[in-house]
């Protein structure tokens, strides 16, 4: 992946859970079924960062996560 998609609108499906910085399991994932939101970029992980609709800016693992360009 490369920082070409920087703007492409995405849908996310589905993104699993996060561990935390304490270790606990985050579940804000979970909020973002359905929901669209702006790439901003790629990181060097190729995680794809994200300005979701709802305020949200976790960004999607396309290893773990479910998602589609639209």
């Amino acid at each position: 992946m490369n920082n070409d998609m920087a703007g492409q609108r995405v849908r996310c499906n589905y993104m699993y859970d996060i561990i935390d910085s304490t270790g606990e399991i985050d579940i804000s994932a979970r909020s973002l079924r359905g929901v669209c939101g702006t790439v901003q970029f790629v990181d060097d992980w190729g995680q794809i960062h994200v300005n979701w609709d709802n305020g949200s800016t976790l960004a999607l693992n396309p290893k773990t996560d479910s998602y589609e360009f639209i």
